[in-house]
């Protein structure tokens, strides 16, 4: 190989190999952990927030609290939302946001405060269990096959979860259903804590030239933020490992091909195991090559057993520490290291 050739190769494998770093550096920070401003703020909310409920304004206080909590994440700010959820009467609010405490991964110097709250955590989630009332809504007077939309307090049910018991707050709440060709119908009711109903709805045809009735519902409360998460829904860490995954095979077939290059036009030059002094060039650049290519594919590898298990895990496991990567380049090697 000319020493333009070789040089040109040096060029496109250390391209490919900052792709590799830019692109494992970037899977890191799609979970980054919060910065010193989001601590310091989240800090200043979380005691506004206690002051409020000092002096029993119980909505302001939760308003600060889930700022808090948003932007820490932390077991303390969790329970202490929580614990405002429920005194207000979001009991169905208030035990998810426990559980997300306790899906929580517990960090080696976690504080004793921390460790209470997630006891405090346990605890609630236990209690508020019971108090739940149960709502089963029934449409009887339409065809089968008719399609229904169904909302309570203006969030739509799920078509495959009519009928199903329904876990409500406890107070007033208002039930719509509608269908294309009859007249909409809705019920108020009120549910007390841990109270069972089960409301029956008749739909009547719609008279001939009737304006036609649809329900559009609005959007349903989003469950406390979790920062495991992507803005797709797929863990971060199931993200970052297909991203190092791509770039390090992408990486490693490239520097394997042009290990193989090189092999090929040595065998011209050399015989057996002799190389002619001016044929050493290409035999390191070989090397090198051949290097690259066997850490590239290990990263890859690594990669790609990051991304399965985080996606497989992403609804059953709790939530791990934000992935960390440092990518590294050598003159003769390359690789990547971090936690995952």
């Amino acid at each position: 190989m000319t020493s333009g050739n070789s040089a040109k190769c040096k060029r496109v494998m250390a391209l490919g190999l900052v792709c590799l770093a830019f692109a494992t550096e970037a899977s890191a920070q799609a979970a980054a952990p919060p910065s010193a401003a989001d601590m310091e703020t989240a800090r200043t909310l979380y005691q506004q927030g206690r002051q409020l409920r000092d002096q029993g304004n119980l909505a302001a206080a939760m308003d600060k609290f889930k700022a808090a909590h948003a932007l820490a994440g932390t077991p303390v700010t969790g329970i202490h939302l929580a614990q405002a959820q429920a005194d207000l009467g979001l009991l169905v609010e208030a035990r998810e946001t426990c559980l997300s405490i306790l899906r929580m991964q517990v960090k080696p110097d976690e504080t004793e405060r921390s460790v209470e709250a997630r006891k405090d955590a346990a605890k609630l989630a236990e209690s508020l269990e019971p108090r739940i009332p149960s709502l089963v809504v029934r449409v009887d007077g339409v065809q089968e096959g008719v399609v229904l939309a169904v909302t309570i307090d203006g969030q739509a049910m799920p078509h495959a979860a009519m009928g199903m018991v329904r876990k409500v707050n406890p107070g007033r709440h208002e039930v719509r259903v509608a269908a294309s060709g009859y007249l909409e119908a809705t019920e108020q009711l009120s549910l007390a804590e841990g109270e069972s109903r089960e409301l029956a709805l008749s739909l009547r045809a719609a008279p001939p030239g009737a304006e036609p009735v649809a329900v559009v519902p609005r959007p349903g409360a989003p469950r406390p933020p979790s920062r495991a998460e992507g803005r797709d829904g797929m863990s971060p860490f199931a993200v970052a490992g297909f991203v190092v995954a791509g770039s390090g095979a992408a990486v490693g077939t490239l520097s394997g091909l042009l290990a193989m290059q090189q092999a090929s036009e040595l065998e011209d030059q050399c015989t057996g195991n002799q190389c002619p002094p001016d044929a050493h060039g290409d035999l390191d650049n070989g090397r090198m090559f051949g290097t690259v290519s066997t850490v590239a594919f290990g990263v890859a590898a690594v990669g790609l057993t990051v991304g399965i298990v985080a996606l497989l895990a992403q609804d059953d496991e709790p939530e791990a520490p934000p992935p960390r990567v440092s990518p590294w380049v050598g003159l003769g090697s390359a690789g990547v290291g971090g936690v995952f």
